[in-house]
Order: structure tokens, then sequence, then C-alpha cells
């Protein structure tokens, strides 16, 4: 009780690009700001990104928690 919770999820579960040998990350901005609601209705009070995650990402969790207010 009083604890503050936080979610910084990763896009994704990421696989590996021989050719570039770069992660890359399956879920993009729009996919995983549509989970940002079930993240605020399990308790977190702040949301952020992770691995795989940019200012894009950030920047739609904004749009949709704003529209939630």
């Amino acid at each position: 009780e009083g604890k503050r919770m936080m979610a910084y999820p990763n896009a994704g579960l990421p696989t590996l690009d021989f050719k570039t040998r770069r992660s890359v990350y399956p879920q993009g901005s729009q996919e995983m700001s549509k989970r940002v609601p079930d993240l605020f209705d399990a308790g977190a009070h702040i949301v952020g990104g992770c691995c795989g995650t940019g200012p894009e990402y950030i920047r739609a969790f904004k749009q949709v928690m704003e529209s939630c207010s």
C-alpha cells in the first residue's frame, strides 16, 4: 500500500537479423499503445517503454493516455 507501480514493456520478443546483426522488435508504436489502458487497469501509475521502443512509442502512449482522461 502506498507504493506506485511502473510499467516499461519491451516492443515484443526480439529476433536477430543475421544480416545486420541487430535485434528486431516486432511491435510497432501503434500496436503497443493499444495496450496502455490495460497497463493502467492493472495498476500502473507510470507507463514508459524499454527495449525496442523510442520517442515515437512514448508519443503514441501519451496520445492514448490523453484520450482516456
